[in-house]
């Protein structure tokens, strides 16, 4: 009996050493790590970026969602869909009611994103988001981070990315808010670097002659 008590207690304090070793793993980390993404070959030289406006250009989609895949894939070209301002960065928390950028809404609300994100440096670039509701990042055609579905503050994923030459690479970024508070944050750790950083204004940016809003 007290052999079959003290198997307990080992493999009890055993799983609680685990579970709370893997908590701090995944907050170190500020997610699950995803698999290297490569093949990713920049649109412009990082010379050429000097032709780019600051921000990425987000277009607004009133719709009540619960998954990013609900969203339209508009063209940027064509569509009626209203325009937005250029957004700056992405580091932003909403209060309940509060407006999503110059959408004009706080609820039932889409945004598709889209420019140019620079990546400076030869090396392994890792990117995450902290998103309320869902987000998906595509870089090069290629998903990169996706927490796609509805959910409260959280981090996503941890997507590595292998970048072979410095340049802008074309980016879009779908989101959504369905009601509440809202949250939209792009994080990443460049190459070299320990910890994770909002990723700064000046590594977005779009084409000048695209249509704004006026």
């Amino acid at each position: 009996m007290k052999l079959k008590f003290t198997a307990i207690v080992f493999w009890s304090t055993l799983a609680w050493i685990l579970g709370t070793y893997g908590l701090l793993l995944a907050a170190d980390s500020g997610g699950s790590q995803s698999a290297v993404i490569s093949g990713l070959k920049p649109e412009l030289t990082l010379a050429q970026g000097i032709s780019l406006s600051p921000g990425l250009l987000p277009i607004y989609i009133d719709k009540f969602v619960r998954h990013i895949v609900e969203l339209p894939l508009l063209d940027p070209k064509t569509t009626q869909a209203k325009r937005g301002k250029p957004i700056l960065i992405l580091n932003k928390t909403f209060g309940i009611g509060e407006k999503i950028f110059d959408s004009g809404r706080s609820r039932g609300l889409g945004i598709q994103m889209y420019g140019f994100i620079k990546f400076a440096q030869v090396g392994q670039y890792e990117l995450m988001a902290k998103s309320n509701d869902g987000i998906r990042v595509t870089i090069c055609g290629k998903i990169t981070v996706d927490d796609p579905k509805v959910h409260g503050d959280q981090f996503s994923n941890v997507s590595a990315l292998n970048i072979t030459s410095p340049g802008w690479y074309p980016v879009m970024i779908q989101y959504f808010q369905r009601k509440g508070t809202a949250c939209i944050e792009m994080h990443w750790k460049e190459p070299g670097s320990s910890q994770f950083t909002i990723i700064p204004a000046d590594a977005y940016a779009h084409r000048a002659d695209v249509k704004t809003a006026p």
